[in-house]
C-alpha cells in the first residue's frame, strides 16, 4: 500500500512480514545446495559465497528501480 511509513513502522516486524521476505531466501539457498534439489532441478551446485554475491546484485537492483521511481517523479 501507499501509506506513511512513520505511521505503519510496527508493521514492518510483524511475524507474517519477516517470514514472507525470508522464505524465498531460504527456499531458494536450499533448492542451490543441497544435492537432491539441484539433481531435480538438474542445476550447478552452488558456492555460499556466490549465493551471497546473487544477493547482493539483487539487493541493488532494487536499489536502482527506487532511484529511477524518484528520477520519474521529478
Amino acid at each position: 500500500t501507499h501509506h506513511p511509513l512513520h505511521k505503519n513502522i510496527q508493521k514492518l516486524f510483524s511475524p507474517l512480514l519477516l517470514v514472507s521476505f525470508g522464505f524465498p531466501f531460504v527456499t531458494q539457498f536450499i533448492i542451490l545446495r543441497i544435492p537432491l534439489f539441484v539433481s531435480w532441478f538438474r542445476i550447478p551446485t552452488v558456492s555460499i559465497p556466490t549465493y551471497l554475491i546473487f544477493i547482493a546484485l539483487s539487493s541493488l537492483s532494487l536499489v536502482g528501480i527506487k532511484m529511477i521511481k524518484k528520477i520519474v517523479r521529478l
